[in-house]
């Protein structure tokens, strides 16, 4: 048994000693919209959207931790929880437009994906957070380890909280009248 403590043991702290990955790879996908102008895109938008039409583009993730804990004296102790992290995102994809029209797309286009690139930079930042707080990690007289398993998920759980306000937070000034978003639909739909 102690042999077998050892090798966890070792194990944690090569896991511990690995540096996290700095970033999780992104995948893009894209949904085809139609129009020859902005109003006609922006309908088709809101027809073929994800969510329903909820969102013009979307990034979303999906996050599971691989957690490696180890009883010591009727103590438990969370040896490492590594997080697993991927990410999509989906932008709408127009068919031809004339040069005008591309232009103006262009300009809403990049401004659409700094918007989503900011919502996976909050996103590596709560895995970060998230996987800080979880070091050390321990509840004593647990010999089976649900109770440090059970406050382990509430501080994930808590992580995932804060990450959904702030990104509800950062949509609502982005998105809100007169926000940097709204201007550039605006922009978009309005012929000028």
């Amino acid at each position: 048994m102690d042999v077998i403590r050892r090798i966890a043991a070792a194990i944690a702290a090569v896991a511990l000693a690995a540096p996290a990955a700095a970033q999780a790879p992104v995948q893009e996908r894209t949904y085809p919209i139609t129009g020859g102008t902005g109003l006609e895109l922006y309908r088709s938008i809101a027809e073929k959207a994800p969510n329903g039409g909820g969102h013009v583009a979307q990034t979303s993730f999906k996050l599971t931790w691989k957690r490696l804990f180890d009883e010591r004296g009727g103590d438990c102790f969370l040896v490492h929880a590594k997080p697993v992290l991927s990410i999509t995102q989906t932008f709408p994809k127009p068919g031809k437009l004339d040069d005008d029209m591309r232009r103006r797309w262009e300009k809403f286009a990049a401004g659409m994906r700094q918007h989503e690139d900011q919502h996976v930079r909050m996103i590596e930042e709560m895995v970060k957070t998230t996987e800080a707080s979880l070091v050390g990690m321990s509840v004593k007289d647990d010999r089976t380890c649900a109770k440090v398993k059970r406050a382990v998920s509430a501080r994930i759980d808590e992580g995932y909280q804060a990450h959904r306000q702030r990104s509800r937070a950062f949509d609502k000034a982005e998105m809100g009248f007169g926000g940097r978003m709204f201007v550039m639909l605006e922009d978009l739909v309005n012929e000028r």
